[in-house]
């Protein structure tokens, strides 16, 4: 054996799921034999992670939807906790601090109690009217209030898109046509109070290049009324990138645009589309 010998680590490649995923498998568009051919094959190739607002955008469609459709829409939060074993993500701002600090992303044992407690409810009411009645859960002793549970899952919902939309406002103000990537940076540390490092900088640039090329995208749209809040679904596809910031991320997207804006990026090899992911299963 020689003077000295390298150690190999294997690290597990993680994998989260966009909401238009949930949408398609219960449209019919991803039959029901491949989606429960993938929820057996996923854990072993990937350690599955659930976004927290792939998770409030579901439950968010289950509560605006007309009542006809409530078990439709019931059925997409059922597909996104299909996965037995999983880990649930930090909410965008603070998952970047822990990202740009260099600490390891792991499970938030807060948000996972919160949303499965949410998710548990789901599965025993009968219908939209019972979201506004008093709920208790077989292994519970009290009544359960599922409705303010519920409200703070969507007060939450609205706090991370108008956050996000105040910061695309921000930058819209700031010749936002002209914004160059480190202006991009600049707005990331001031949005989640991190000091400035080269090292937190270089990580920021190369961590978040796919999401600073799908911001640099709706710019583009400056020049025709676009309304960022009106846009909801964008709001949302341009947070789920900064999950990108930890390398061993993959995001799957039913959304051929959002693919389309970040196929230049050095991250795009880590945005699949579901049948890219059947192929990478096989």
């Amino acid at each position: 054996m020689g003077a000295f010998s390298v150690i190999l680590t294997f690290v597990t490649p993680r994998l989260f799921f966009d909401t238009n995923i949930c949408h398609k498998v219960t449209a019919g568009e991803i039959p029901p034999d491949i989606w429960e051919n993938t929820v057996e094959a996923l854990p072993q190739h990937f350690e599955y992670c659930i976004s927290p607002l792939t998770a409030l955008e579901t439950v968010h469609s289950l509560t605006t939807c007309s009542p006809k459709f409530f078990d439709r829409n019931r059925a997409r939060v059922m597909h996104l906790t299909a996965v037995r074993n999983r880990l649930w993500l930090d909410y965008p701002i603070p998952f970047q601090r822990t990202a740009l600090t260099g600490l390891p992303t792991k499970n938030n044992w807060e948000i996972e109690l919160n949303l499965t407690n949410l998710f548990a409810i789901l599965r025993w009411v009968e219908n939209k009217q019972d979201l506004d009645r008093p709920v208790s859960l077989p292994y519970m002793t009290d009544s359960f209030g599922f409705r303010t549970r519920l409200g703070d899952a969507l007060a939450m919902f609205r706090e991370i898109k108008d956050l996000y939309a105040s910061r695309m406002e921000y930058a819209q103000g700031q010749e936002a046509k002209n914004r160059r990537r480190r202006d991009y940076i600049d707005d990331v540390f001031r949005v989640t109070g991190l000091v400035q490092t080269e090292e937190r900088i270089a990580a920021a640039s190369e961590g978040l290049d796919a999401a600073f090329q799908f911001e640099y995208h709706l710019f583009s749209m400056l020049r025709s009324p676009y309304n960022f809040r009106a846009n909801t679904s964008d709001l949302i596809d341009a947070q789920q990138l900064y999950y990108l910031l930890d390398p061993t991320l993959h995001f799957v997207t039913g959304d051929d645009r959002l693919v389309g804006y970040v196929r230049k990026s050095a991250q795009a090899n880590r945005i699949m589309t579901f049948s890219q992911l059947l192929d990478v299963l096989r």
